[in-house]
């Protein structure tokens, strides 16, 4: 398997993992947080009902698009 493989294998995995979580999370009615690149070290918390906010250093917060829009 060369390193490009490998990098493909480990990012499916990953995206199926945030999905666990993800459905999980909805399940119980528990929000989740974590950082995308996008939004540099600012921290995404997603709710369950699929609204989410992005949260900076300063503590302000400001809602995003919600996943896949």
């Amino acid at each position: 398997m060369d390193l490009f493989e490998e990098l493909d294998r480990k990012a499916e995995a990953l995206s199926r993992m945030g999905e666990r979580v993800r459905a999980e999370a909805r399940a119980t009615n528990t929000p989740i947080c974590y950082m995308e690149p996008a939004y540099g070290t600012d921290i995404i918390w997603e709710f369950p009902d699929g609204s989410r906010e992005r949260r900076t250093a300063d503590g302000s917060a400001v809602s995003i698009a919600p996943r896949g829009q």
